[in-house]
């Protein structure tokens, strides 16, 4: 078992970052998809693209970003991505 939080955060920013990315509750989860909630919420494209590259698979300061403005999304990103707001509830 792996008892360190950053190597299971890290596990968990590298499945959201690949290519296929996260199923969750029938909903998936990829880079295209975080990156327009992102952009709803106030995110440039340049820093949405910048949290979400994949350029460094260790780098804590990224993982630790994108985990963190992913868990300040609100709930409800607006009405072009309803397919995958709704989808969550």
């Amino acid at each position: 078992m792996d008892f360190d939080w950053k190597h299971i955060f890290k596990h968990f920013h590298n499945t959201l970052l690949c290519q296929h990315g996260i199923l969750i509750d029938n909903t998936s989860i990829n880079i295209s998809i975080l990156h327009k909630h992102l952009l709803a919420n106030g995110f440039t494209d340049a820093s949405a693209s910048s949290v979400l590259a994949p350029n460094d698979c260790q780098d804590v300061v990224l993982m630790i970003q994108l985990l963190n403005s992913i868990a300040q999304l609100p709930e409800f990103a607006g009405v072009e991505l309803a397919p995958t707001v709704h989808s969550g509830r």
